[in-house]
Order: structure tokens, then C-alpha cells, then sequence
């Protein structure tokens, strides 16, 4: 009886390892939770993805960084995987999860196209080769909130503050005086590239100037929202004497714990400015040295892109051929592992930027956008804090740079063009590429290294001075 017992038992886990020998892996996308009938533009929706081995993982899986979708921002959440396990008939699986949270930038049909996982699992002691699996893709609907008309532009948020100080006194002033006004808008739950430019006003009697805005990305490290910070500052200087009314700021944004589109308003201000000696009028001269030098910087940049595409071709044409020789050499397990480098090499920096620049030269903005955040993400991948184009714009220090990413934004936004010009794909293709190797050498600076002299991205003298800072009325 005993004897029958053991043998019976012997078969049942014989058994249930030959199951587990025969399942495959599988991977499944889902919406958590589920979207409503209609998104609102910029609103979040979570997009799970999970995927399965009938034993368990080797190593971890490999996710993607962003997700390239049309008319959509879609990228990876901060928040760890989480691990599961589930049954499927007589067979349980081992499951591990992620999420991405897909931003809709404008209304319509949006699309989430089938997201790539690269996963390895044991079978029969050893690790399996590695094996991509693809997700279904996913459908949703984005809308634009009650009350808001297709040219405005918003940001969707859980919270929302805006705020402004000057950097003196409001009395006092007179002709030839200059003041500067600081905005700052913070939203939660929000990207800072989705944070709406200001529209500055002339006012008559006033030179007015607006600086290149900053801004800035950060993950609260104990599960809270993501906090978006944009900061403008515009330069009033005053040219006749009486009194000036320097306007409010307004910027509308939907509400999204209250489902409601909402105004932030930060308070207007009145001077009177007080006659002086005119000033004599300052001189300025081309400096031609720098401007050589510039254009000379500009050639060798493109050299070397040259150069880089060359070998890049040359590279993939010799491991082609090697490919093909390995494999008739040395089988099918080889083949694989060669596969797998090749794999690495198409997520290489150099690979992404390439896409960078094939996007950007046929003068599609979308796929300019999302081409550019994808290599950010992949330069930037060692470093704790997030890399926007914004941001990466101004680390180059290049002002043109700039002005194309600007432009870049404004198209994608639906902004008013006037302020920072048309965006160029050729032009910021070039542009890109001249800044490519200072922000790859920004790298170590950002990671704590002083060999480089860029200086710190975003200054903290606007946070010494917060208490001048006037709440704003929402």
C-alpha cells in the first residue's frame, strides 16, 4: 500500500513538471483602472503590463523606457515591479508587473501599441534564451473638458500653484530702472514639458523681455505624486515717466480630484516711475572672433556626425556578415547569445539618437518629440533625476538649441509661434547634433563629477527669496 502510494506520488510530480515543461510564457496589457468613456487631455491613464513564466524568472525582464505612441507620451513609472503568481487551468505561473502612464496630447482615437518585453526562465534547471513577448494593443478616447475650446491650451493635474515675486521694491522707481518678475508654476501629477508657456504682453512705455524659462522633474521617493516646476522671468525696464500697470498672470488648468477646469490668477501690480536724465545709447559690436569660432565648432560637429554614421554603417554591414558566419559555424546557441548583443547594440545611445535624426529630417514633430525623449531616457540612464528636452536644451548651452526646442513644443502644443519662431526638423536635427557631444560630456556632471564647468542647472536663489513670493488665487 505504501509502496503504491510512492509511486502514485512519483507520477503526480512527474507529471505536473511535465506541464510546466510544455506552458510557455505569456504577457498581458490592461488598463488600471479602466479609462472612462473620454480622457481629458493630459490626464493619465495606467497601463499594466504582466508578464508570466511557468517556472521562474532567470533574470529580470527587460522593460521599455518610453512607448512610442501617436498623438501620446507614454513612459514608465517609477514605482518597483511587483510580483505575483497565477493559475491558469492545472498550471501556476509567476508573474511580474509593471505600469506606464500614456498622457494623451490631443483628443481622438488613441492608440497603445503593442509593448515588447524580453523575458528568460528556467527550463529544466537552466535559463531559457531570451524571448520577446508582445502585448495586444490597447484603445482609449481623449476629450477636451467641458467649457474648454480647441485653441486653449492647459494642464492636467491633481494640484496646481502659481506664484510671483519681484526682485525689488515696487517704489521708488524711475526712468531707466529695470525690474524682473519671477512666475512659478508647480503641478502635480504633470510633466514640466505639458506646463503651458506664458504669453507676455507689450505695455506701452515698457521694454519688456522675457529670459528662457527653466524647469524641472521630481519623484517624490515616498509614492507621491510627480511634482512638474516651470519658472519664467521677465525684465521690466522703464523708458517714461507715470504710471505703468504691469498685467496678472493667468493660466487655466483642469482639476483632476475635482473634474473641473479651473483658473490660476497671481494678483497684477501698479508702479508710478518718476523722471530721470536720459541714458545714452549703448553700442553694440559683432563680435566676428566668436562668431568664426562658432562656425568652425559647427563643421567639426558635423564631421564627426559624418564619421559616426559611417562607422555605425560599416559596423552593422561587418556584423551582418558575421552573423552569418557564426551561426553556419558554431549552431544555434551561439547565434542566440550574438543575438542578444545585437539586441544591446539597437539600444545603444548612438542607435536611439539615429532615430533622433531620422525623424527629425523628415519634419515630423511628434516623432521628433518622442524619437528625442526616448534617447534622453537611454543617455541619461544612470542618472536619478529625469532628463526633459527642456532641460537637456538648456544644459547645452546652446541658445539656438533652444529657441528650436521651444519651437519644437509650441508646435506640438498648439502654442502661438511668435515668440520662439517656426520649428525646423533639419534645423533642429543639426542643432541637436552640434550639442550632442557637450551634453554627453554633462553626463559625468550631473552625476556629481566637478570636471566639467557647465554650471548647475537650476539655480536656488528664486527658493532663498520664496518669501517675497505672493500666493496665487486659484
Amino acid at each position: 500500500m505504501r509502496f503504491l502510494a510512492l509511486t502514485t506520488g512519483v507520477w503526480v510530480v512527474a507529471a505536473a513538471s511535465l506541464r510546466a515543461q510544455d506552458a510557455r510564457p505569456f504577457i498581458r496589457a490592461e488598463f488600471t483602472p479602466p479609462p472612462p468613456t473620454s480622457v481629458i487631455v493630459g490626464e493619465p491613464v495606467s497601463v499594466t503590463v504582466s508578464v508570466f513564466a511557468p517556472t521562474f524568472f532567470s533574470t529580470a525582464p527587460e522593460w521599455p523606457d518610453t512607448i512610442d505612441i501617436a498623438h501620446a507620451i507614454g513612459r514608465l513609472d517609477e514605482a518597483r515591479a511587483v510580483n505575483s503568481t497565477e493559475r491558469v487551468g492545472d498550471q501556476s505561473f509567476a508573474g511580474i508587473s509593471r505600469t506606464y502612464s500614456v498622457y494623451p496630447l490631443a483628443t481622438g482615437r488613441i492608440t497603445v501599441p503593442p509593448i515588447s518585453v524580453i523575458v528568460s526562465y528556467s527550463v529544466e534547471g537552466r535559463p531559457s534564451p531570451a524571448t520577446a513577448l508582445k502585448s495586444s494593443p490597447l484603445t482609449f478616447s481623449a476629450a477636451l473638458p467641458p467649457g474648454a475650446a480647441p485653441s486653449d491650451h492647459f494642464v492636467a493635474a491633481s494640484s496646481f500653484e502659481l506664484s510671483d515675486r519681484f526682485d525689488r521694491p515696487m517704489k521708488g522707481l524711475k526712468v531707466g530702472d529695470a525690474v524682473t518678475r519671477t512666475i512659478t508654476m508647480t503641478a502635480d501629477g504633470a510633466w514640466s514639458a505639458m506646463l503651458p508657456p506664458l504669453t507676455i504682453e507689450s505695455i506701452d512705455g515698457v521694454s519688456v523681455h522675457a529670459e528662457q524659462p527653466t524647469t524641472d522633474d521630481k519623484v517624490n521617493e515616498r509614492g507621491g505624486p510627480r511634482r512638474a516646476t516651470r519658472v519664467e522671468r521677465v525684465s521690466y525696464v522703464f523708458e517714461r515717466a507715470g504710471t505703468v500697470d504691469l498685467p496678472p498672470i493667468t493660466v487655466r488648468w483642469w482639476d483632476q480630484s475635482q473634474h473641473r477646469l479651473r483658473t490660476a490668477t497671481s494678483p497684477s501690480a501698479t508702479v508710478t516711475i518718476a523722471g530721470a536724465a536720459a541714458s545714452s545709447s549703448a553700442i553694440a559690436f559683432t563680435d566676428e572672433e566668436a562668431v568664426a569660432r562658432e562656425r568652425a565648432a559647427a563643421a567639426r560637429a558635423e564631421r564627426r556626425r559624418r564619421e559616426q554614421i559611417l562607422i555605425a554603417g560599416t559596423v552593422a554591414a561587418v556584423a551582418a556578415v558575421f552573423v552569418v558566419w557564426f551561426v553556419r559555424r558554431f549552431g544555434r546557441k551561439a547565434a542566440e547569445r550574438l543575438t542578444t548583443a545585437w539586441r544591446r547594440v539597437q539600444r545603444s545611445e548612438p542607435m536611439y539618437f539615429r532615430k533622433v535624426t531620422r525623424a527629425s529630417r523628415t519634419g515630423d514633430a511628434r516623432a521628433t518629440y518622442a524619437a528625442t525623449l526616448a534617447w534622453l531616457d537611454r543617455a541619461w540612464a544612470s542618472d536619478g533625476e529625469l532628463m526633459t528636452l527642456e532641460r537637456a536644451a538648456t544644459l547645452s548651452g546652446d541658445p539656438e538649441l533652444r529657441r528650436q526646442s521651444d519651437a519644437l513644443l509650441d508646435t506640438l502644443y498648439a502654442r502661438p509661434a511668435a515668440t520662439h519662431g517656426v520649428w525646423s526638423g533639419p534645423e533642429f536635427s543639426r542643432l541637436i547634433a552640434r550639442a550632442r557631444p557637450r551634453l554627453l560630456r554633462a553626463r559625468r556632471f550631473v552625476d556629481g563629477s566637478p570636471d566639467t564647468p557647465l554650471p548647475p542647472l537650476n539655480p536656488t536663489d528664486a527658493m532663498d527669496r520664496r518669501g517675497s513670493e505672493s500666493p496665487a488665487v486659484r
